[in-house]
């Protein structure tokens, strides 16, 4: 009973500490600007992307979100491999400095963190003080679980079979590297699973060796994370999160064999045994910034392993064929609705692909490009009716109520798409056709607003589907708050150019119906690609009813 009883008390503490981390991760995350997220995108040198990174893991409060963000914003042709790779060795050690923040223990603030954050949580008025109050709550629940952790950890030191257990890990400390990538991988939070570390460390419950080597581990185990959560994304978007995990993989298991060889010769601690994995895991993802004047050379070598695959323009017709709506699992709805999320995923990654070259085709004379981004909206189309098609087929009566949510959403979401893929085959290459046959010309700057307008475009497109494959709220959110971004930038590059017509400028004379028809249109594509994101924020509570500010008559 006594063991039961610890156990039970230990993952609720770990429970707790889990729920913690994201209650801080998502109150900051809710505060965050567009533009953090948008801090490591467009031409900058490596050092920079790295800053941007630590800063955006710091906000975020995972160096995992930074990760999958960037990744899409590869896919999406915003970001180069270089870049990218520089920004999440910066988020890597960004999130070493979160652990370094939430490690710190003074009961005196936990107690004023959980009465301050939980009444303006409750008490406040308005999503700001809110969402204020939920990072200084999630801060008090932090300190309160580890602090539970040490007090349920506290009769397995005196198990018999807890320090037999630390005595075989210290002696083979390899082992122990292997659970704490197991560890982390396991509970999807290297913050989470290091902040344990630390506490159980100070209390005195696994020796410092083994607590080095499990530290090591989660290291390992927190760049796999990323690399699961990719599996199914393109080379281009891949060799990021790759050339990540063999980086920091090889360094930590480097690591851990010289620590094997060379233990009895390091003076080790430093101040507390929890200070000294502090200072491992800041160190170690310090020393991985080293790397950064060798990532041209780590990138020719991804191209050279995960070269981008050789794809004639009607090879997309094959996405047809290759879908994930494999008629005979209809039948087996948990099956039935995995196999529809892959589907919608596939989708996404098809629209990018029509979306990326929409402007470009105004100065393309290339007329095959435009029958091919028509073809592949055909080829939308059909997807979209197969994909009712197998909606249809699914026993509702099998699913239950969340499921049957779920099914009606991922049918809007596919809608949504294909109505997205509408407006860049039926108006932006119609456009593209207008501009090329009449010789249509823009004004510099009326170019330039254009390209701005439709890179903002794709990086809330990069946003959204990133969010649709991590079904992450908070990265929903933040596709929401750019939307108001984006018409506010259609709208002063609609008063811009209407200041150049009133200047008499020849070239925004001559492009004036084009130029205000490919705006709305952009807005209207970036509208569509929005609406893919609702149904996961009205899943979480997130979405209000109307827009409509309330009156007196209301």
């Amino acid at each position: 009973m006594i063991v039961l009883d610890t156990f039970l008390q230990v993952f609720a503490a770990t429970m707790l500490l889990l729920f913690a981390v994201k209650t801080v991760q998502k109150g900051i995350e809710a505060q965050a600007s567009v533009a953090l997220r948008r801090a490591f995108l467009g031409p900058k040198n490596r050092l920079k992307s790295a800053v941007a990174g630590l800063a955006a893991a710091v906000v975020l409060q995972s160096s995992a979100a930074v990760v999958l963000l960037t990744v899409n914003f590869v896919g999406a042709g915003g970001l180069g491999f270089v870049s990218a790779l520089a920004a999440v060795l910066g988020a890597d050690f960004g999130s070493a400095l979160v652990v370094l923040i939430l490690s710190f223990r003074v009961d005196w603030l936990m107690g004023l963190c959980l009465a301050t954050g939980g009444w303006l949580y409750l008490r406040a008025q308005g999503p700001r003080p809110r969402q204020i109050g939920q990072v200084i709550l999630g801060i008090g629940l932090v300190l309160l679980s580890l602090n539970m952790l040490s007090l349920a950890f506290e009769p397995v030191r005196s198990n018999t079979h807890w320090p037999a257990i630390m005595t075989y890990l210290a002696s083979d400390l390899f082992v122990a590297f292997l659970v704490g990538a197991i560890l982390a991988f396991a509970i999807h939070s290297s913050v989470a699973a290091l902040l344990m570390c630390v506490a159980l460390a100070d209390i005195g419950a696994i020796p410092l060796p083994v607590g080095v080597a499990l530290t090591l581990g989660a290291n390992l185990g927190s760049s796999l994370i990323p690399l699961w959560l990719t599996k199914g994304a393109a080379n281009v978007s891949r060799r990021v999160v790759v050339a990540n995990a063999l980086l920091r993989g090889s360094a930590a298991t480097i690591t851990i064999l010289i620590a094997l060889l060379l233990w009895p010769h390091l003076p080790l601690q430093i101040g507390s045994p929890g200070q000294t994995l502090l200072f491992v895991h800041i160190s170690f993802n310090a020393a991985l910034l080293f790397a950064l004047p060798g990532l041209p050379y780590i990138g020719k070598v991804m191209q050279f392993a995960m070269p981008d695959p050789n794809r004639a323009p009607d090879a997309l017709d094959q996405w047809q064929i290759e879908t994930c709506l494999v008629q005979n699992t209809s039948g087996n709805p948990s099956l039935a609705l995995a196999n529809m999320r892959r589907e919608v995923l596939r989708m996404a990654t098809f629209l990018n692909a029509m979306a990326n070259p929409s402007l470009a085709l105004y100065r393309d004379p290339n007329r095959q490009e435009h029958a091919r981004i028509r073809r592949m909206d055909t080829t939308l189309q059909a997807g979209l009716d197969r994909f009712r098609s197998f909606a249809s087929d699914i026993p509702t009566e099998k699913l239950s109520k969340a499921e049957r949510r779920e099914l009606r959403d991922l049918v809007d979401i596919a809608i949504d798409l294909t109505a997205a893929g509408h407006i860049i085959a039926d108006r932006l290459v119609s456009f593209a056709e207008t501009a090329q046959t009449d010789g249509i010309s823009f004004s510099k700057d009326g170019w330039a607003e254009l390209g701005d307008l439709h890179k903002r475009v794709l990086e809330n497109m990069a946003m959204a589907f990133g969010a649709i494959a991590a079904d992450d709220a908070g990265l929903a959110r933040t596709v929401v708050q750019a939307k108001t971004d984006i018409r506010k930038l259609e709208r002063k590059s609609r008063k811009q150019h209407f200041g150049r017509l009133r200047a008499g400028g020849a070239d925004s004379v001559m492009s004036s119906d084009l130029h205000l028809e490919t705006l709305r249109a952009f807005k209207e594509l970036n509208s569509k690609i929005t609406e893919t994101v609702y149904p996961m924020l009205s899943r979480a509570g997130q979405l209000a009813e109307t827009r409509l500010v309330p009156v007196a008559n209301d």
